[in-house]
């Protein structure tokens, strides 16, 4: 068990939706810092995603209509909506389950 406390403080949640018939898991979340985009807690995640450049209506959309930085500044903005990150090697891509409402 990591014994390492988990630096949530000044982070921003982006919680990806699930499954809303009461079965499978819930996705981890992505906790984002909301100066650079950089995506907290790499190691979990261990560079993919790397960091948020913003968020897109579909994944079949390859253009980002809601930056990073306008998510910092109204994360509900984002919910239902398809995040766009850059991993390590600085493939970008979207991720494939859209945003649930924050605090939801």
């Amino acid at each position: 068990m990591n014994s390492q406390p988990r630096q949530t403080s000044g982070l921003i949640k982006l919680q990806p939706d699930y499954n809303h018939d009461g079965y499978g898991p819930i996705p981890y979340p992505f906790w984002i810092d909301p100066e650079s985009g950089d995506v907290a807690r790499q190691e979990f995640w261990k560079g993919s995603p790397a960091r948020l450049l913003g968020f897109t209506s579909g994944t079949d959309i390859f253009e980002v209509e809601l930056t990073a930085a306008e998510y910092a500044k109204d994360p509900d903005r984002a919910t239902g909506m398809f995040p766009v990150f850059v991993d390590e090697d600085s493939e970008i891509y979207t991720y494939t389950i859209p945003t649930r409402a924050p605090g939801a």
